[in-house]
This record gives C-alpha cells, structure tokens and sequence, in this order.
C-alpha cells in the first residue's frame, strides 16, 4: 500500500542559519580592558616623572642664581665729589678745600688742596674780584731735565677780562688742545670741556713745551696755531693755570719768570695733576 505524503507547508521547519561571526559589541573584553587600564597608569607616571624632573631643574638653576646673586661683590662706593680725581700713581695731599664765590658772574666753587693758599676768602666775593690759587713752592721738572723750584698760578678771571698774556699776538698752541670732563657739570658747563696748551713765546716750539693751561670750552687749537686774545672773547668765566720758577722759597709772583714745561710734567707732577683736578671740581652757576 502506498503511502500519501503529507504536503501541508505549515508542517516545514526550517534548518537554523548559523552565523560563525559573533555579533559587534562595544562593550571590550577583559584583555583589551586590562591593557587600556595599563596604558593609562604609565601615562600618568610618565607625566609625574616629567613634571617632578622640571621642578627640580628649575629649582637647582634657581638656587644656582641665587648663590651667585648672594656672592656677587657690591659695587665699591663713589668717592666724595670733593675728592679730586688725579692720575694713577699720583696723589694730592691732604683734605682738598671747598671754596665758594658768591659773585654775580663768578657765582661758582671748586676745590684746592689745604697746603695752597686762595684770595679772595671763600663766600666774601660779591664784587667779582680775580680768584687766585697759588701752590706752594715745589720741585719740577725744566724741559732740561733739570729740577728747579717753581709752584702753579690758578686765575679765575670774569668774563670779558683782558688777556694780558696775549698782548703780543704771538702765543700757539704748545700743542694740540685736549678735552678734560668736570666731575659734576652743572647745566652751563660743557661737560668736557677743551684744555689748551699756550706757549706765550711763540715760534718754533720743537718740544711742544708751555707756560699757562686754558679752559677753552668747545673751543681748541691745533699744535702750533696762534692764539689771538679775540679767539677766547667768549670765554666766561676765564680759567688757566700759569707756571712759575722761584728764586727763593717765599717765590713772589711779580718776582717770578715764566717756566716752561712739558706733556710729561703735566701729566706726573703732583702740583700739576692737582691743578687738573681743581679744574675738573669746578661747579659753575
């Protein structure tokens, strides 16, 4: 007997679909969670190691400066502005002076060593009287080579003064004028101001020797070039320096003849580098 094969469709079952692929999750496994966690941890320590190496770089070079800041050696204090500055090797004896002249044109001081002797008296020159600075007889040089007695003149004259020491239109220039700078310039001073070398003789002057220095403001003079009393008509207040041999030790100036002298001794007698620096403590008002 044959048999009927059942043919109702709602009788099939289907054959499962197996998909070897797992389904995509966002959630990670234990490995990849493990690992993402040790990850972070170096991280983090690598950061801290960073920054506690900077913190002690930065420390270290800060204490460093510190340290150095600490031994630095101050700056030595400025001398007094009454001390006149003299060359090396050189040195002005004594306490300097401070003289003040209370005059309406010659309204200005300076100062001079003790052992000189000034006229008129400090703060007594309301008439605007020459100021004159005489050292005391010393022991200088000649252009010989030779040591006689002689001493330094300093005149401070009013402007407007006649220049008797260029009566004779002869005096040059001993040598090229050279600038000097006053220690505290006031507002109508030139701070370095020009030094010229007059040799009252004139002529020929092989030696390059002279009798008086002159402050000459912005002026100067080449070696050799005459000097005329116009060519200082400007001059206000009139500051020089004439030098002097002596016959005897009470050396009177009306008494005296001129001494020449040269570079060297002005620049390494004790008498002359005081003058110098009479000149660069001049305040005038």
């Amino acid at each position: 007997m044959i048999g009927i094969m059942d043919n109702d469709p709602t009788d099939f079952e289907p054959t499962p679909v197996i998909d070897d692929q797992p389904p995509h999750s966002n959630i990670a496994t234990p490995s990849t969670h493990h690992k993402t966690k040790l990850f972070v941890s170096l991280s983090v320590i690598a950061l801290l190691v960073l920054a506690g190496g900077a913190a002690a770089y930065w420390f270290t070079n800060h204490r460093g400066a510190a340290a150095q800041t600490g031994l630095a050696t101050p700056p030595s204090a400025s001398s007094s502005s009454d001390q006149p500055t003299v060359p090396s090797g050189t040195q002005a004896p004594g306490t300097p002076t401070r003289y003040v002249s209370n005059g309406k044109d010659l309204n200005l001081s300076f100062s001079y060593p003790t052992s000189w002797t000034v006229t008129p008296p400090s703060n007594n020159n309301p008439n605007d009287q020459t100021i004159t600075v005489t050292s005391p007889a010393v022991s200088m040089p000649s252009t010989n080579g030779q040591s006689v007695n002689g001493k330094v003149v300093v005149s401070i004259r009013p402007g407007g003064t006649t220049l008797d020491e260029l009566a004779s239109n002869h005096a040059t220039a001993g040598q090229a004028s050279a600038q000097i700078g006053y220690d505290k310039p006031t507002p109508a001073q030139h701070q370095y101001p020009y030094l010229t070398y007059l040799h009252l003789a004139g002529g020929a002057n092989p030696n390059s020797t002279f009798e008086e220095v002159i402050i000459t403001g912005g002026s100067s003079f080449a070696k050799d070039q005459v000097i005329l009393a116009a060519d200082l008509s400007l001059l206000d207040p009139i500051v020089s320096a004439r030098f002097y041999t002596c016959s005897n030790q009470t050396c009177a100036t009306t008494n005296s003849a001129a001494l020449s002298i040269t570079n060297s001794t002005w620049l390494n007698t004790d008498v002359c580098t005081q003058t110098l620096a009479l000149f660069q403590s001049l305040e005038i008002n």
